[in-house]
């Protein structure tokens, strides 16, 4: 069982936009089409700007609501639309309260661990919405690798 879910821009450099301290930015690699091109051009390129491992309550919220479920799958990447902002930051925003977060949260990690990487990501989600804005362009997904 795959333990890591996020939020990813694609096709973006961290070094063209102008991030604030507050988000996670991982940048990563994935190669399309094989075989990997040693060329950085020809690489797709993704920035991780949130991202979640071992939060199972937060993980199934989310796909339950953009039913990204399916019968016969569930992992993948999910494109995620300017008008999805909101409701991410409603499943978000209950887990900033600590008894929501001990009830549904299904996580390793306890709460007072946990609760700051909350905070930065729903203030990475209106950030996000904020460049969704300004870059129309851009393809936000929700991956899940479950």
């Amino acid at each position: 069982m795959g333990l890591d879910n996020g939020i990813i821009i694609k096709n973006v450099r961290i070094d063209d936009i102008k991030v604030p301290w507050f988000v996670d930015k991982r940048p990563w690699y994935q190669h399309e089409p094989e075989p990997e091109s040693e060329h950085e051009e020809e690489r797709e390129l993704y920035v991780e700007v949130i991202y979640w491992r071992k939060c199972w309550g937060i993980r199934n919220a989310i796909m339950n609501k953009f039913h990204f479920i399916d019968d016969k799958k569930s992992v993948g990447r999910y494109l995620i639309e300017f008008e999805d902002i909101p409701a991410l930051y409603r499943i978000l925003a209950p887990f900033m309260d600590k008894q929501y977060y001990e009830d549904n949260a299904d996580s390793i990690w306890d709460y007072e661990d946990y609760s700051e990487h909350l905070q930065n990501d729903i203030l990475t989600l209106l950030w996000l919405g904020e460049f969704m804005l300004e870059h129309p362009d851009a393809e936000v997904y929700f991956y899940d690798s479950y």
